[in-house]
């Protein structure tokens, strides 16, 4: 009998303290078929799901995820040894997957790839520093071998989450020298570095033909509210694609001044409930009435989310 593990990272919305991404093994009999919905949730660029439940704006550029699906056969004792390490990360169980991440470097064929991003996404959440040389290792995995592009897109977001000396240089090497498809999680991974040096490889991304890239680029560039982006923001605000949109407009909720208040008023509108929803959270944050006029629509849209935040935001109308 042959598992196929599906390994897929959802991460909470809004800039968070630390990521609240998670790992989901399935087990199945035989074929499994993996659809991946670019539901109006938020994070990143592939997600299944996400919970809307943290505080601040939500964006579906924010998606962090990768699914991976891999003919799982290891032995049922390893897996239970990840369990335990995602459980608690003591010096005993942090020895024992680490020895499996250097197992999978030397015998590329000796883990499945599902494994290893389990045993990463751990250590990005929780930063546990011994693991970075093999972050980093894994970031350079020859492209020939199977499943190696899931591992280092994965690879390249938690040295962004471990942060510290030399991830940013790693990141932006890997940006300019490693393969393209790397650069949506590269940009995810400069996101939740905050290291400012990131601006401006972002902001590069936030201008490039990949709507996936673009979208990930403004939502990292959220994180650091730099006047510089405005200008790719104000640009991509007007895209064709709904999640490049939505994450200009995430920048904006979170980045906006007063004087950005028309352009927020004039987005309660759009066509995706994301960019209402993140205008509306922008109008919020600077307790602007101008979109007030439309309070009474809003707070029918067909969306639940756009809705809820109508409801708060008819508190900033009401108020004297």
């Amino acid at each position: 009998m042959k598992r196929l593990a599906v390994s897929t990272m959802l991460c909470a919305a809004g800039p968070p303290s630390r990521s609240s991404c998670t790992s989901v093994h399935v087990t199945v009999l035989a074929m499994l078929f993996v659809v991946l919905n670019l539901a109006p949730c938020f994070c990143g660029a592939w997600v299944i799901g996400c919970s809307p439940k943290e505080s601040g704006p939500i964006t579906e550029g924010q998606e962090g995820n990768q699914a991976v699906m891999i003919e799982d056969e290891d032995d049922p004792a390893v897996w239970e040894d990840v369990r335990a390490f995602e459980r608690a990360q003591t010096p005993e169980t942090t020895k024992q997957v680490l020895r499996f991440l250097d197992e999978k470097l030397t015998s590329w064929g000796s883990h499945p790839a599902g494994l290893i991003t389990s045993i990463l996404e751990v250590v990005g959440e929780h930063r546990i520093d011994a693991a970075r040389s093999y972050v980093v290792r894994f970031l350079y995995a020859d492209e020939a071998l199977d499943g190696s592009d899931f591992i280092r897109s994965t690879a390249s977001r938690v040295l962004g989450m471990l942060g510290g000396a030399g991830a940013f240089e790693e990141l932006q090497k890997l940006a300019r020298l490693g393969p393209s498809e790397n650069l949506s999680s590269i940009a995810t991974g400069l996101g939740v570095l905050h290291d400012p040096r990131s601006i401006p490889l972002l902001e590069e991304f936030a201008v490039r033909p990949d709507a996936d890239l673009r979208a990930r680029a403004l939502s990292s560039l959220s994180k650091y509210c730099s006047p510089t982006s405005r200008d790719e923001v104000m640009q991509a605000i007007k895209d064709r694609n709904d999640r490049v949109r939505n994450s200009a407009m995430f920048w904006l909720s979170a980045c906006a001044v007063a004087d950005d208040d028309h352009v927020l008023s004039d987005r309660v509108g759009d066509a995706s409930p994301l960019v209402r929803m993140n205008a509306l959270r922008g109008l919020v944050r600077l307790g602007s009435r101008s979109a007030c006029k439309r309070i009474d629509d809003l707070m029918r849209d067909p969306d639940l989310s756009v809705r809820e935040v109508a409801t708060e935001y008819g508190r900033v109308c009401s108020a004297r």
